[in-house]
């Protein structure tokens, strides 16, 4: 053969090989893989390897699901040596960095640590090495700095370079370092195959170009083989040689920015570090001193030590006085400190003689104070109300009673003034005792108010059901439609019940409101059901009402859609809208692989509940659109103190 026609069936083999794309995630992006996928479609001449950093803390399972739910394609464990055939996914084994040489796939054992092995950039400069713009990369979001390296190679090297954009990245510093900073394009995961298309499609056309000049270029080649061919082949260069320009360009400003902020980072760091020495220098200059000073203080506890012996032979001389006076007062301060309650012992005059340790919460009162008027002790109660209760106690020897509030903390009390009789029944004073009455107070004004609130939500839940009973028979044909219907409305209205009694003041958490509600019904969680958004809490009454909604479309879900076939499922999901003023949750209730459901021909008391109820109570609006897939309801509710616990809005 001669060397045109060799060159000739090289190209046709190297347009037979397929075009790969090397996907590279990490298992914070395992949503960003399903919403790709379910929107690939691979071509016969197209393979992906996907390359997972840290694919050990990957669900497994779930992953090779989402894999191959991808339209077109087969799911394969790619083996060292094996060549890379078109429409296979190929799934990079874990533990392992995988690259591509002539053609094949080199599979060798990782020797670094989790997080060091840098898996993406590995394959991602081979693809770029052995395929040039035959070679697309996908850099999925949470893989930090690994696979910013890949995408340069690929720029490099002629190939497309994309990269998933996150919406917290819009908001915050820009990072230079990480692959959407060079990324030909950054776009959401659902965006990226139609973009791969489009390149795979003007690839091929471009193949079809090159394979009416491959043979006459290859003649020209080997004609002049000194070197000096002419340059008018090159009209055949890549079409994006422009926007490849623009954007070595646009990298080479943003290099050249960086490298100023380093060169002033480098600059703050020498002057952070002298200032650093001189610091250090200052600390060893506090430590000699410190030393100095401790010798010192050693010096002076010496000194204490000799005059500690002195006091001790002075305080063996003073103990045994210390334990005649104690044996004598030993049994009234057991008395005293037994009790519980604040006592305080008055003479005639209205001096204090002794007290209680519990008097201290109601008088400011220490062992100094025997023998000074009491009405130079400060008190926590307005105590010169007892002093005309005294008085008529001295005088009539008759006990006395009063109730005292503390005004600083709003503390109760019951004080009884007595008559203080002597051994020889003389009346030397009085005994006042002080009772903290508070909890028993607020206990009984707690019982006041639950009871109101009691009967509040008796009035309230009685015109409920008497609002279900007359709707739901408004809506019913038979008997028996309006007892199943209002036997399902009540059971709804009373789970939502125990939820709001379990923790009233604590809201109904929605994401327990919606699987109560579909399990009830045998939703099966993880296969039939999906239910997934941020935490929200309602307040009780918004919490009834939406749980009735909830109830009517897992009822039609039941009888007409996803729940009423076994290949059925529900998606439910909410989030926070805070776009708009004030924010809105937005709850989407999706139905799939269900019966086709028609619009109903009137409007019963589901629709009526969903429409005009949410609207009048929570402001709510609602939207249905009967799919052909199942029916999709989306509810809007602007956030408000009324109507949710958390997150806390103002109304």
């Amino acid at each position: 053969m001669t060397e045109v026609g060799e060159q000739a069936a090289e190209g046709e083999r190297q347009t037979k090989s397929p075009l790969v794309i090397g996907v590279g995630a990490s298992p914070t992006a395992l949503d960003s893989i399903e919403r790709f996928f379910a929107k690939l479609t691979l071509g016969a001449d197209q393979a992906i390897v996907l390359a997972l950093q840290h694919h050990e803390g990957f669900d497994e399972a779930r992953l090779r699901q989402i894999v191959q739910s991808s339209s077109g394609g087969r799911l394969s464990d790619p083996g060292h040596g094996h060549p890379i055939e078109g429409g296979t996914i190929y799934l990079c084994p874990p533990g392992t960095i995988t690259t591509i040489q002539g053609g094949r796939f080199a599979i060798r054992k990782a020797e670094q640590a989790p997080g060091e092995r840098a898996t993406i950039d590995s394959f991602l400069v081979s693809l770029a090495e052995e395929r040039a713009e035959k070679s697309i990369g996908v850099i999925l979001s949470g893989t930090g700095g690994d696979g910013t390296l890949g995408t340069a190679t690929l720029k490099d090297h002629g190939g497309l370079a994309i990269a998933e954009k996150v919406a917290s990245e819009t908001s915050g510093p820009f990072n230079a370092n990480t692959p959407a900073a060079i990324a030909d394009y950054v776009l959401p995961p659902e965006d990226i195959p139609e973009h791969i298309q489009v390149y795979a499609r003007h690839l091929r056309r471009l193949e079809e170009k090159r394979g009416f000049d491959e043979v006459p270029a290859a003649a020209a080649t080997s004609l002049f083989k000194d070197g000096s061919a002419p340059s008018a082949a090159d009209g055949n260069s890549k079409p994006n040689t422009v926007i490849r320009t623009e954007h070595v360009e646009r990298l080479e400003s943003e290099l050249r920015a960086t490298r100023e902020r380093l060169q002033a980072t480098i600059e703050e760091l020498e002057s952070t570090n002298e200032e650093l020495k001189s610091s250090n220098e200052e600390y060893q200059s506090l430590n000699e001193e410190l030393q100095s000073a401790n010798e010192e203080l050693e010096t002076s506890r010496e000194e204490l030590q000799s005059v500690n012996e002195e006091l001790t032979t002075v305080n063996g001389e003073l103990a045994h006085r210390v334990r005649q006076l104690t044996r004598a007062s030993s049994d009234l301060k057991n008395f005293l400190e037994s009790t519980q309650i604040a006592t305080v012992f008055l003479d005639n005059d209205l001096r204090v003689m002794t007290f209680t340790p519990a008097i201290t919460q109601v008088l400011h009162l220490v062992e100094t104070d025997a023998g000074r008027p009491i009405s130079h002790i400060k008190a926590r109660v307005p105590i010169e109300e007892l002093y005309d209760d005294v008085r008529r106690v001295l005088r009539t020897l008759a006990s006395a009673e009063r109730e005292l509030t503390a005004p600083d903390d709003g503390k109760r009390y019951i004080a009884r003034v007595l008559p203080y009789r002597s051994v020889d029944d003389f009346i030397a004073g009085v005994v006042i005792t002080f009772i903290d009455v508070t909890a028993m107070t607020r206990a009984e004004e707690r019982q006041r108010l639950l009871l109101a609130e009691l009967q509040h939500r008796v009035r309230n839940t009685l015109g409920v059901v008497r609002s279900i009973a007359r709707r739901s028979a408004e809506t019913s044909s038979t008997v028996e439609e309006y007892a199943s219907h209002l036997d399902g409305r009540l059971n709804a209205f009373a789970r939502t019940q125990a939820l709001v009694t379990r923790d009233p003041d604590g809201g109904v958490d929605l994401e327990y409101l919606v699987v109560e509600e579909l399990l009830a019904y045998d939703a099966r969680e993880g296969e039939q059901m999906r239910v997934s958004g941020p935490k929200v809490r309602f307040q009780p009454k918004a919490a009834e009402t939406f749980a009735l909604a909830i109830h009517e479309l897992a009822t039609n879900a039941l009888k007409y859609g996803a729940l009423s076939q076994p290949s059925g499922r529900i998606e439910v999901s909410w989030r926070i809208d805070e776009s708009t003023a004030p924010a809105q949750l937005m709850f989407e209730w999706r139905e799939r692989g269900g019966p086709e459901v028609p619009p109903p021909p009137r409007k019963g008391f589901g629709t009526e509940l969903l429409e005009r109820t949410l609207a009048f109570e929570l402001k709510g609006q609602t939207k249905l659109a009967f799919n052909s897939g199942g029916l999709q309801c989306t509810i809007a509710i602007p956030l408000s103190k009324g109507s949710f616990h958390t997150p806390s809005a103002a109304d």
